[in-house]
């Protein structure tokens, strides 16, 4: 690839995720349960050169962002019936590598299983007492609102331009297969 396609690639990608950010601010202003800044990263994250790329992007997304929020719930629970500071401290080291476990075991790439990790200390550490248990939904809810809204970008990307060629993977924002 040239230096002009290169420059080209980069302005349609940059496009993209910038429509698909708009469209979660926008929508999401009217909808105060959604956090918005969750789904304007799920679209940072997610828009990839084509539609197919994008949706496996976006699955993996909901994949680590679910497995995170899941083990976080567990832990909340376990603090909230708990409620003593230092084994809270010992849940979250242990939920953390069970976290980053349950990706691998769903076969996501290493650098995502980490994003999962994120999750899951941003679900338990972000909000005190019950309240993060209804973040954490929130949060999966609002991930999958705005992969919904990077694939519809794609589609729309897709179906104005003439050839959608799919990106070779060493092109790809983000490492977007599920690996063996």
């Amino acid at each position: 690839m040239n230096k002009k396609e290169m420059t080209r690639f980069d302005w349609h990608i940059d496009i993209k995720i910038s429509l698909a950010m708009g469209g979660c601010l926008l929508i999401a202003t009217a909808i105060p349960e959604f956090q918005i800044m969750t789904a304007c990263i799920a679209t940072l994250l997610c828009v990839q050169n084509g539609v197919k790329e994008s949706g496996k992007s976006g699955l993996i997304r909901i994949i680590i962002t679910a497995i995170g929020g899941l083990i976080a719930i567990l832990v909340v629970l376990a603090d909230n019936r708990i409620g003593n500071q230092w084994i809270f401290i010992v849940m979250i080291v242990l939920g953390v590598l069970v976290t980053l476990f349950g990706c691998k075991v769903a076969r996501v790439p290493s650098f995502n299983a980490r994003i999962g990790g994120v999750t899951f200390i941003l679900v338990v550490l972000t909000k005190t007492g019950p309240d993060r248990i209804s973040y954490a939904l929130f949060r999966l809810l609002s991930t999958l609102y705005g992969v919904i809204v990077v694939v519809f970008v794609s589609m729309i990307f897709a179906a104005f331009s003439k050839k959608e060629a799919p990106a070779p993977e060493n092109e790809s924002v983000i490492q977007n297969k599920i690996e063996p």
